[in-house]
């Protein structure tokens, strides 16, 4: 489901998971949003009348072929748009299926006052065509090369032998089915490669703060206490004096892999389309791949876990030696 920020006219910034839905009214698209918002990670009341703004818009069309944003909610007074693209999401089926809708998540982020926003796209998968144009096929078999992946031992090969697997048997899958194991797959990819570099941060900043602690002990002065990072999908970044964030969502792999899976979609739409019944063991062939790559996924999210909870002690040890 689309999550979207936040922007209390009162000042109050969060993020908002939010609940999203559309239907065709005639020539016109409704949007049904509904959530909470957090200030940090504090529920906010929100009373009749309060003023909420979304980064929310719709692809239109010029009437020349050309997509159009129009924009939805009111603005964000100071608000920087900053168009750099950093992840898409293609939503598998919920109330509508694959094959009638999609949801494209565009991150926006660097707004002056220290906020970040998504911009949430919705049409039909038709529009999604001229995403076949960025190569989406062939660079697609491409990704079992990513460096970010080979972090992760064999899950590399096993997302290559997945892309291969959809390759070869494109030809015998229905539409909806490959729309929705690429959607499944573009979604591993992208977590494979934002958390291979969220570790690999943390891993560094671990070594060197282990290395000046040693340095510190052998000349028996207290080490410096060190601020905290999140480890995750976001990291966080305060500068005073203004506690401006900036939130770094994935890596820029990560957001290429969601493009060019997105292509691959289409493409596979547009072939799979006109093919007789799927074949029923390609199929579970397939999903017995992209089942075993979410298991990996779990593995990598315990290594997150106890990668943060030793940063803490390693932080923890360091603020009181430097009270000492």
């Amino acid at each position: 489901m689309p999550t979207a920020r936040a922007h209390h006219e009162d000042g109050i910034r969060g993020h908002a998971g939010s609940l999203g839905n559309w239907r065709n009214e005639g020539d016109r698209i409704v949007y049904e949003w509904r959530g909470k918002v957090l200030d940090r990670r504090r529920p906010v009341e929100l009373d009749e009348g309060d003023l909420i703004g979304f980064d929310v818009v719709a692809i239109d069309n010029d009437g020349n072929g050309n997509a159009a944003w129009v924009p939805w909610g009111p603005a964000v007074s100071g608000k920087k748009m900053d168009n750099n693209r950093v992840g898409r999401l293609l939503l598998g089926p919920s109330d509508l299926s694959a094959a009638d809708a999609a949801v494209l998540v565009s991150i926006l982020e660097a707004w002056n006052d220290g906020h970040s926003g998504h911009n949430v796209h919705l049409h039909n998968l038709e529009g999604l065509e001229g995403l076949e144009g960025l190569g989406g096929l062939e660079a697609l078999q491409k990704l079992k090369h990513l460096e970010n992946l080979e972090h992760f031992e064999d899950l590399g090969a096993e997302i290559g032998q997945l892309v291969e697997q959809l390759v070869e048997h494109q030809g015998e899958l229905s539409g909806q089915q490959a729309a929705i194991a690429a959607a499944r797959m573009a979604g591993e990819i992208a977590a494979v490669a934002s958390r291979a570099g969220a570790i690999a941060t943390a891993e560094a900043r671990m070594a060197g703060v282990e290395a000046r602690m040693a340095a510190a002990d052998q000349i028996g002065a207290p080490t410096p206490p060190m601020a905290p990072t999140p480890v995750g999908l976001y990291m966080e970044q305060r500068g005073s004096p203004g506690y401006e964030v900036m939130h770094t969502i994935a890596k820029f792999c990560g957001g290429c892999a969601i493009i060019l899976a997105i292509g691959f979609t289409a493409y596979l739409i547009r072939r799979g389309g006109r093919q007789p019944a799927p074949d029923p063991e390609a199929a579970e062939a397939m999903d017995e791949r992209i089942s075993r790559i979410e298991s990996r996924m779990t593995d990598t999210q315990d290594v997150m876990i106890a990668l943060s909870e030793k940063l803490d002690r390693i932080d923890d040890g360091g603020r009181k030696g430097d009270e000492a």
